[in-house]
């Protein structure tokens, strides 16, 4: 993936785990808790830290959905791939708001 994917699926990411984005118009924030101070989009860390990638995959586990992407990104977990399962989680997060919409 390049930066700028990885970049765009880490606030996606953000954005499913619901944190606030209250940054401005040039500086975007990102708050996981009302008490955080906030991290820019370069330090979003979802790609690099199983830490903040793992209520990334229980998040998706609580939604039910079995098959298809959540068994491909058990795979990639069951290998401890950490490129590929964000890759998968960015995959999921996609499909996830794109038939969430048109439910």
């Amino acid at each position: 993936m390049t930066k700028e994917q990885i970049l765009e699926g880490n606030k996606l990411i953000a954005y499913f785990l619901e944190w606030k984005n209250i940054g401005m118009k040039d500086l975007e924030l990102w708050q996981r808790f009302r008490t955080d101070i906030g991290v820019t989009n370069d330090e979003l860390r979802f790609h690099l830290e199983w830490n903040w990638l793992m209520p990334v995959i229980e998040k998706i586990y609580d939604t039910g959905i079995s098959g298809g992407l959540v068994a491909e990104l058990k795979g990639h977990l069951w290998a401890v791939n950490i490129e590929q399962v964000h890759k998968c989680t960015v995959e999921f997060i996609e499909w996830y708001n794109q038939n969430k919409k048109s439910s």
